[in-house]
């Protein structure tokens, strides 16, 4: 089909290629849920899937972008989850994962450091010189440890953040980009009456 040239105001001009009449439509339906998702995935799932094929955008080939979404709201409530577990080192936890938990040891360390450095940051030895406070080196070696593993985390969330948000745009999860996905019609249920009279 031949493109038109439409001219805009300013007299700039944009090539306007019209949609094709016989693009393929897949069947807007709840696709199956994959067999990789964990149990908190499958939760998602189950509440996403039947709310975007009642909308017409779900369709049998958008399993993966539907499986990633899924995959990456759990991992997002769980890296939070991490996040919020290192930001409080002294409160209760039964489930510390091995990040939360190597944070609380370097956070013992370094708090510990920090009692022995308040005494003071310079020792004086058994020949009347003074020396930086072995406990000085702990102190910011644990405080850069963690640091590094904030900072990771912070860094995974970010990644996850912008690929949940390519998502939601692809599958029409915001405002903006609902107005610009184009929706497929659910199957029609079959009348018994139109098998025999077509």
């Amino acid at each position: 089909m031949p493109s038109k040239i439409i001219e805009l105001k300013g007299g700039s001009k944009h090539t306007h290629r019209p949609l094709r009449k016989n693009e393929p439509k897949p069947p807007a339906t709840i696709p199956k849920c994959p067999e990789h998702l964990d149990k908190e995935e499958r939760k998602v799932w189950k509440r996403e899937a039947p709310m975007l094929c009642k909308m017409g955008i779900t369709t049998i080939l958008d399993v993966s972008v539907l499986a990633r979404y899924c995959q990456g709201e759990v991992r997002q409530i769980r890296l939070k989850e991490e996040l919020n577990t290192i930001m409080n080192p002294t409160a209760e936890s039964n489930d510390l994962k091995v990040r939360a938990a190597q944070y609380r040891i370097e956070y013992e360390r370094w708090n510990q450091a920090r009692i022995e450095t308040a005494k003071g940051l310079l020792k004086l030895t058994k020949d009347g010189k003074y020396i930086e406070n072995p406990y000085l080196k702990i102190e910011r070696q644990s405080f850069v440890q963690m640091m590094i593993t904030q900072n990771k985390i912070n860094n995974e969330l970010k990644v996850v953040d912008d690929q949940m948000r390519k998502d939601e745009i692809e599958m029409g999860k915001t405002p903006s980009s609902r107005a610009r996905v184009k929706v497929t019609s659910p199957p029609k249920k079959e009348d018994d009456k139109e098998r025999f009279f077509d």
